[in-house]
């Protein structure tokens, strides 16, 4: 049976050579049985002792689940029921020795009906009812989406029909809708697809018909129809203002009298607008045959703007409607069986007195290799008044940040004058690709804000290496990074030839200076030969031609040519240079065509860039060979070798080889009992050495070796009560990581092994590995400890405490007969006797900052303190 999705990958054995045939043999004899739509058994024939199963539903092989037996048979669980299943199945005989996969795919029975009659109802510009057949589910779960989307929205309803909101207009969406039966139990999906309604627009609308196609929105009436052909208007490239494409009304395919309207989309607007377009007639003398111009508001209000019949060219029409309200502009076409009628270019915009609009970004050419490029705009009075007035243009990048802003006053810009601004600040470009750039202004008193902004595209590439060539054919994709640059602004410039080649057009009355802009090249060190074949389209009169070289499509000319040729009147001819380049550069290679009189045309036939002694870098790993010069090389190392050509361009090649070890990765790691570590796809739990093979970035084996150590948790502390030096203490048998507590709370700070009592409770310990705490000790109860009593009703008091300079004791009531200190560990510090006083006072400021335990002899009892000296 086939793969059919399984890409596990298969078979090289360590230190065998690529290409040889694993010894680890295949799985036999896959079988499904005990197939419940749930579940399933998976059972085979070998003989290893450990495997890697994969299996997923054919359809969707991102959901795929892993396995890892060590025996047949196999449980596949979480499966879907009605659903086709795919199976991937190798043995791992040994670190790095695998079978190749076996498969096969099953079919899960049905455990879930799947819903019936889905169907879309009351559809407009942003929702759409889905409704369906009730089932015995009673749960059903919604999907939908734009056609093209990678994700979907999900819904979950009882009902059986649902209202999907927010939708976009004009758009193709497809849902899904399928039954649940129970947890884990779903039915197959039922699909459709549907297209929102067009939601009204906002003006302008601008419309060339250049997609091709009747563009979304435009919409077609027949008002009196044929028995013949069903087409009345469509989208034509026979005739355009542009040599595109326009609307055709295709009154030669019709009879007399047949007619249909071709509707604008709606637009929203409560004020004049203008209409403007391109018209023609290609029999342009019949003037019964016409198209008649109009508008239609939404209350079905109609306005006759004008009746076309006779125009043999293309011929400019404008009118102006005051005090407009939602509608629709429309073209009714009325066939007289003659010849067919164009309508191009059609705009329909607001009329403001005060309206200052971006007409447009200027094109930038595709650009290699840069952080950034300067851009210009174009800025036109689209409003009835002469503008002044302060304007802010900002910069915009294509996640809607703003590059930069920046400030400009307008004075007396009469209406439709037009004003070029460049930007101080240029435009990044963060990486290779496609970015749009966008302007937007805010211009003081404008009144029309629909055409405050405009965009246009950047096309960032990664230059081409070397060798390079081009014939200009169509289908040579580097061509489209190909600029043009009209030097003398006559609007005559290179255009690129229906078969191969460039042209720089004839031109009986512009003399030529043209600029044909190459793709940008990468030039490593080395040297290159740079031909460039050029021909003059008329043998009779001459033509010039020059070849530069530049490291921007900026100024290109202000070095010298590479190569000229003046007068010439061959059909072919070759701009030929040797360039030698130091170091790594980025080129753009320009074909200049020039005269100084009447332009005759140039072609460019073909170019080339050839690096005559270039250098490979090549990596392999251990093991494997490189073929180079007939020899297969397994060393590292520098080799060489001759190309010859045909055309006396031979280049010397250095090949750098580099050949890469396997590697050995060893990772020691502890966790605590109750945790898990994610190791190679696998969670592990336990203590133990596992291992997994993964490539490295040249393609070579690393194996990873993880041994993992799991702590238990530890075993509860024994604690004691000691007296020590006159001082009670509970010491615990774990000299680390105790937390001793007193009446179920924990002590603040109190970690050591051992614990002063200077209180009665109830007393117990804890230890903690770094991981986990244990159980607690066994309790201790403290009763005679009489601190805390005694010390209240006799008003025995140690104070400061902490102490920097002086400690002291007051008592009120009785008397101070002895007072011991000691250290945190035992040692005796002072001891003074025979006091018989109510105060007591000593000076400590040369004793170590730290913890001391003072034991006081009174006439009411005794009494402990802890004394803290910090300085």
């Amino acid at each position: 049976m086939p793969d059919s999705g399984c890409q596990l990958q298969t078979g090289n054995t360590l230190g065998k050579q690529a290409g040889q045939p694993p010894s680890c043999p295949t799985p036999a004899d896959l079988q499904i049985s005990q197939n419940t739509g749930h579940s399933a058994l998976l059972s085979w024939v070998s003989d290893a002792d450990a495997f890697e199963l994969r299996y997923f539903p054919t359809a969707d092989t991102q959901n795929m689940q892993t396995l890892y037996p060590t025996a047949s048979p196999a449980e596949l669980t979480s499966l879907q029921g009605d659903t086709e299943y795919s199976v991937c199945l190798r043995a791992i005989c040994s670190a790095g020795d695998t079978s190749l996969t076996a498969s096969l795919q099953f079919a899960t029975p049905v455990t879930c009906q799947a819903v019936s009659n889905l169907s879309v109802d009351s559809i407009s510009s942003s929702s759409a009812l889905i409704s369906w057949s009730k089932s015995d589910a009673g749960n059903y779960q919604v999907r939908y989406s734009l056609a093209d989307a990678e994700s979907a929205s999900t819904l979950s309803t009882t009902d059986t029909s649902i209202l999907l909101p927010g939708l976009e207009a004009a758009s193709q969406y497809q849902v899904s809708v399928r039954a649940i039966c129970g947890e884990g139990d779903t039915s197959r999906w039922s699909s459709l697809s549907f297209a929102t309604q067009c939601a009204a627009q906002s003006l302008p609308i601008i419309e060339s018909f250049e997609e091709g196609s009747m563009p979304l929105c435009w919409e077609e009436e027949i008002l009196v129809p044929n028995s013949g052909s069903t087409t009345y208007w469509s989208v034509s490239s026979e005739e355009s203002t542009d040599g595109g494409y326009s609307a055709v009304f295709n009154s030669h395919n019709l009879p007399e009298d047949a007619s249909a309207r071709l509707y604008s989309p709606e637009f929203e607007a409560n004020h004049a607008i203008r209409l403007s377009f391109w018209f023609t007639h290609t029999i342009g003398s019949n003037l019964e045959e016409i198209i008649i111009a109009g508008y239609r508001s939404t209350t079905g209000q109609e306005t006759v703007l004008d009746t076309l019949s006779i125009a043999s060219d293309f011929t400019f029409h404008s009118y102006t409607l005051p005090d407009v309200t939602d509608g629709r502009i429309y073209f009714e076409g009325i066939s007289q069986y003659k010849e067919d009628m164009y309508i191009d270019d059609i705009r329909i915009e607001g009329l403001f007195g005060t309206d200052l609009a971006v007409m447009g970004i200027d094109p930038i050419n595709p650009v290699s290799v840069v952080e950034s490029v300067p851009v210009s705009v174009r800025l036109q009075n689209k409003g009835t008044e002469t503008y002044s007035g302060s304007v802010s243009l900002s910069l915009i990048d294509p996640n809607g940040n703003t590059v930069a802003t920046e400030q400009i006053e307008v004075e007396e810009l009469a209406s439709n004058d037009t004003l070029p601004y460049q930007f101080k600040a240029d435009f990044p470009i963060p990486e290779y690709g496609t970015f749009i750039a966008s302007v937007q202004i805010q211009a003081e008193g404008d009144e029309n804000p629909a055409n405050d902004k405009a965009s246009t595209e950047i096309e960032h590439y990664k230059p081409f290496s070397t060798p390079y060539s081009t014939s200009f054919a169509y289908g040579d994709s580097t061509l489209d990074y190909i600029a043009v640059q009209d030097l003398n602004k006559d609007d005559i410039s290179w255009s690129r030839q229906p078969a191969a080649g460039y042209q720089c057009t004839y031109s009986s009355k512009e003399a030529s200076n043209d600029l044909l802009i190459l793709p940008a090249i990468l030039l490593r060190p080395g040297e290159y030969q740079i031909m460039a074949e050029v021909g003059g389209v008329d043998a009779c009169f001459p033509e010039n031609a020059a070849l530069y070289m530049a490291g921007s499509t900026e100024n290109m000319l202000q070095d010298s040519a590479l190569a000229k040729i003046e007068n010439l009147f061959a059909p072919s001819h070759a701009l030929t240079a040797k360039v030698a380049v130091e170091e790594e550069q980025v080129a753009y290679f320009g074909i200049l065509a020039y005269s100084e009189r009447d332009q005759m045309g140039l072609n460019a036939i073909s170019f080339s860039v050839i690096q005559q002694v270039y250098s490979i870098q090549a990596d392999i790993c251990q093991g494997e060979t490189y073929l180079f010069n007939g020899q297969e090389l397994s060393q590292s190392g520098t080799y060489a070798d001759t190309l010859v050509s045909s055309s006396n361009m031979d280049s010397i090649v250095n090949l750098y080889l580099k050949v890469h070890p396997t590697y050995l990765f060893e990772l020691d790691t502890v966790i605590c009992e109750g945790s898990s570590l994610a190791f190679g796809g696998i969670t592990y739990t336990e203590s133990g050495d596992y291992e997994k093979t993964h490539k490295t970035a040249f393609g070579c084996d690393s194996t990873y070796l993880l041994r993992l150590e799991v702590l238990p948790k530890p075993e509860p502390p024994v604690i004691e009560e000691k007296t020590e030096n006159g001082t009670r203490m509970l010491i615990s048998n774990c000299e680390d990581g105790n937390q001793w507590y007193k009446d179920n709370a924990a002590i603040e700070g109190e970690n050591e092994s051992r614990y002063i009592l200077t209180s009665n409770g109830e007393y117990y310990a804890t230890v903690n590995n770094g991981c986990v705490e244990s159980d607690p000790s066994n309790i201790i109860k403290i009763t005679d400890v009489a601190n805390d009593a005694m010390n209240a009703a006799a008003g025995l008091a140690l104070y400061p405490n902490p102490a920097g300079d002086k400690v002291n004791l007051r008592i009120q009531h009785g008397s101070i007969l002895r007072v011991e200190i000691f250290s945190a560990n035992g040692k005796r510090i002072l001891t003074e006797e025979n006091l018989s006083a109510q105060s007591w006072q000593h000076d400590v400021h040369a004793w170590a900052s730290g913890l001391y335990i003072v034991n006081v002899q009174t006439t009411e009892g005794n009494s402990s303190f802890k004394l803290q000296i910090s300085k």
